[in-house]
């Protein structure tokens, strides 16, 4: 029998680890020194060495209102991306309850992936339509951005069968808390070597204190499943 309380404490840790990852203090080192010299309180003189060396940024603060929306969104998103597998565990996991049906209900998550993607194409289509009418037939299109999104797309398709294929055999318990506590520490490793908008060896230490507790939630997680 799986162990519950194993789950629980997982889950909490991994919380844990995604707050500790808040006090990492993200932005591009030039900005952040030029934030630095602009601040000091005889600064006359630098600024005007500054002014005259390179033009000031248009740096456009985000308005207390503003962050509490994209909070509010990023908390809606993030409800959608939880829910957006479980009709599918949901058929797998109660498997027995749909013994009549014809043709019979699979218990492989995979066979689940066509109509669950078509049912994202349609629906983005149906969209993508509205916006197309709102904007009065002239949509924003980067051109630049289609290859990418198409790389991108692909890479998230074949992660999304992956965890339908996982969700049938250990169940959303188990394995979404495992691939949410992944992409966290991707991203990070990301914003440290490629972006490097993190870095010094404070944000340093918190990014690996919380990788390390990540860690912990996983195997506790993956454990509470061990019969």
């Amino acid at each position: 029998m799986s162990n519950s309380t194993l789950n629980y404490v997982g889950v909490v840790i991994a919380i844990l680890s995604g707050a500790i990852t808040l006090f990492i203090r993200i932005g591009k080192k030039e900005d952040l020194e030029h934030q630095s010299l602009v601040n000091l309180e005889d600064s006359t003189t630098i600024n005007t060495s500054i002014d005259a060396e390179q033009p000031q940024k248009n740096v456009k603060k985000v308005s207390f209102q503003m962050r509490i929306i994209g909070y509010i969104l990023a908390i809606v998103a993030g409800l959608f991306f939880g829910l957006n597998v479980s009709p599918t565990t949901y058929i797998i996991q109660h498997n027995d309850d749909y013994k009549n049906y014809t043709p019979p209900v699979s218990k492989n998550g995979l066979n689940y992936v066509f109509p669950h993607y078509t049912g994202i194409l349609l629906t983005s289509f149906f969209y993508y339509v509205i916006y197309i009418i709102a904007k009065k037939n002239k949509p924003h299109i980067d051109i630049q951005s289609i290859l990418p999104a198409f790389i991108s797309g692909s890479m998230w398709g074949i992660a999304q069968a992956a965890l339908i294929y996982a969700n049938g055999i250990l169940g959303q318990s188990i394995s979404f808390p495992l691939v949410s506590v992944g992409p966290a520490v991707i991203a990070g490793l990301w914003s440290i070597f490629y972006i490097k908008d993190i870095y010094g060896w404070k944000n340093y230490l918190i990014f690996t204190v919380g990788t390390v507790i990540r860690a912990v939630a996983c195997v506790l997680i993956a454990l509470s499943d061990k019969n």
